[in-house]
């Protein structure tokens, strides 16, 4: 019982969606909370669905990424400026999007992109695929920390409550039944 409700708990969390990242990013704050350098994956899935809504909108793919830097994850920031600095200056798909191939979750991202340069074909759509596997893996991550916290929970009761049950239930009745028959 403690588990699902755990479980619901993670599932009802509210995950913020491109939209509502626009919509907060033109109140500039000094101090956002998102500038945590611990990132969500829910956050960085947030930020390849922007890149994608802007791309599909028509942004160029520099400007794209521009947008997506100036609203993105504190710990990411860095990298879609780069990103964006090499788009603009004209460099090649390959080297401007060089510097997000070593980040565990954008670099699917980035080779998508420049597959995408080298065929000529938009990217929208592979974005919003990767978009959507990141929140699958962070959700399947919250289901397994929820059932070893289910499991966790159930130590206590296995190592006080059987026992007071065994000394306080069972052996009074095993001694009242010992006694009559001896």
């Amino acid at each position: 019982m403690t588990f699902l409700l755990l479980a619901l708990a993670l599932l009802a969390y509210p995950q913020p969606t491109a939209r509502a990242r626009l919509a907060t990013a033109s109140n500039v704050q000094t101090r956002r909370p998102r500038d945590d350098p611990v990132a969500s994956p829910h956050e960085r899935a947030a930020d390849i669905e922007l890149l994608a809504a802007c791309i599909s909108g028509g942004m160029s793919h520099a400007a794209a990424v521009s947008a997506v830097a100036s609203v993105a994850v504190a710990a990411d920031r860095q990298l879609w400026d780069t990103v964006a600095a090499l788009l603009r200056l004209g460099c090649s798909a390959e080297k401007s999007w060089q510097p997000l191939l070593g980040h565990s979750v954008l670099a699917p991202v980035a080779e998508l992109a420049v597959m995408s340069s080298r065929g000529g074909t938009s990217i929208a759509s592979g974005l919003d695929r990767i978009a959507a596997s990141v929140r699958h893996t962070a959700e399947t991550s919250q289901r397994a920390t929820a059932e070893r916290a289910g499991v966790i929970i159930a130590i206590p009761l296995a190592v006080c409550f059987l026992p007071a049950f065994l000394i306080l239930g069972l052996v009074p009745i095993i001694v009242d039944i010992a006694s009559t028959i001896f």
